[in-house]
């Protein structure tokens, strides 16, 4: 009897190590199925991608609220601010390289009407270097489109009408 015994609770053993592994295989069958089930909603709901554009932030271009329009070295300078230096100096926002020119020789600035007037910088000095407005000798000025503007020995024409976008 006792052999039998022996032999059920071995049968028995066996029996519960089956019933485990193929509960373990039923649960991971389970789990793939589960995974497979979740990847293939994600494909259906998946749309392509397309390749992205490069998108780069630039400042958006100034308005030139007016030109002035030298001769020679600077060129053709778009104002976008509503003052500016011009001189000699490299702190100057226009810079002139001219020996006749001061290091900071006059100052545009728009007024509250919106309209620039330039002032001479060196009109306090002793031995003041020229402001010119068309061929006058000036200490400050309101501009209008057109004029000619002499400091030193280096003429600009101030231009309003026509400004452009800036770069």
């Amino acid at each position: 009897m006792l052999d039998w015994i022996a032999t059920a609770g071995v049968q028995l053993a066996v029996l519960v190590l089956i019933v485990v592994a193929v509960g373990i295989g039923i649960a991971a069958t389970v789990k793939r199925e589960r995974e497979a089930a979740a990847l293939a909603r994600a494909a259906a709901g998946a749309v392509p991608s397309a390749p992205q554009p490069i998108i780069t932030k630039q400042a958006p271009p100034k308005v030139a609220l007016a030109v002035l329009e030298f001769e020679d070295d600077p060129g053709v300078v778009a104002i976008d601010q509503p003052r500016v230096t011009i001189g000699r100096h490299s702190d100057d926002d226009i810079r002139v390289k001219d020996v006749t020119v001061s290091r900071h020789h006059a100052v545009l600035q728009m007024n509250a009407q919106g309209l620039f007037e330039i002032h001479n910088q060196t009109a306090g000095r002793s031995e003041p270097n020229p402001l010119l407005v068309n061929g006058v000798y000036r200490e400050h000025a309101e501009l209008a489109d057109g004029d000619l503007v002499t400091i030193g020995g280096v003429t600009f024409r101030f231009r309003r009408e026509g400004a452009r976008t800036a770069a």
